[in-house]
């Protein structure tokens, strides 16, 4: 990806053994398949991944509906089979267009993109989708507790917006400030978000609702460009769209937070 906020770093990952990563999802979307929307491809996918995650489930798919009141959830007519690991730590969602790999204990883009890799070359063995329709990958940070009093040293000045602004106030409580940033690099875009959220808030599904205030360090980085499906290109351009997160993660965050979670 590109240069200055994206690529004057290299994409060497520095060990955070703290790190507020609550979240990494990958997904692939594609045109319907038909073998994963009968009985007999989805059971047949769910075997061949039962042995690193042998807990399936099904659940219907949410729709995201703009109300007066904000963002709404409802039921959605797709049938999403979730496939996770005993400790829940790991998760594959897949439908007849898409599937998806997302984990709470991440440990590196080579052990994540490792796993999709398997995950993909399993579905090549159920299904044969020829095109890529979106292929990405986000990081969701978040910080809560004591470290929300450090939020100004932990990030660039830019990052901050209204909490900023809440700090010349002595009267006005801040309640909830988010930023969202669409950036395009050729083919592919990142969006981020940012900013400060209420206890049990949340800026949409992926992003859990915490018992208290948290900053949120959202990344998406993805293309919606059309492209050849096969298990190893995939997995090669999520490492390319994870390799652009991380850079753009190093220049927004500062060196105290590295430290203070490492």
């Amino acid at each position: 990806m590109g240069d200055g906020l994206f690529g004057d770093l290299p994409a060497i990952e520095v060990p955070l053994t703290r790190a507020p990563l609550t979240r990494v999802l990958a997904q692939v979307r594609f045109p319907s398949v038909s073998e994963l929307a009968l009985s007999d491809g989805q059971h047949r996918f769910s075997r061949l991944l039962k042995a690193t995650y042998p807990v399936a489930r099904q659940q219907s798919g949410i729709n995201l509906v703009i109300t007066p009141q904000g963002v709404m959830q409802q039921p959605g007519r797709d049938m999403i089979w979730q496939l996770q690991d005993k400790r829940r730590e790991w998760q594959v969602s897949f439908s007849d267009g898409f599937v998806s790999l997302e984990t709470s204990k991440y440990v590196s883009r080579d052990d994540f993109c490792a796993r999709l890799h398997s995950v993909l070359n399993a579905l090549v063995d159920v299904a044969e989708p020829v095109l890529c329709d979106r292929i990405g990958i986000r990081y969701i940070n978040q910080i809560s507790g004591e470290s929300l009093l450090r939020v100004n040293e932990f990030f660039r000045p830019e990052m901050l917006g209204g909490w900023a602004v809440s700090q010349r106030s002595e009267s006005a409580n801040l309640v909830q400030s988010l930023s969202e940033s669409l950036f395009e690099l050729g083919v592919d875009r990142m969006l981020i978000r940012s900013g400060w959220i209420p206890a049990r808030g949340t800026v949409e599904p992926s992003v859990p609702a915490l018992p208290s205030d948290s900053w949120v360090l959202d990344l998406d980085s993805f293309t919606d460009n059309s492209e050849d499906f096969s298990p190893a290109g995939v997995s090669a351009r999520v490492r390319e769209l994870a390799d652009g997160a991380y850079r753009a993660f190093r220049n927004l965050v500062t060196d105290d937070f590295l430290e203070h979670y490492a």
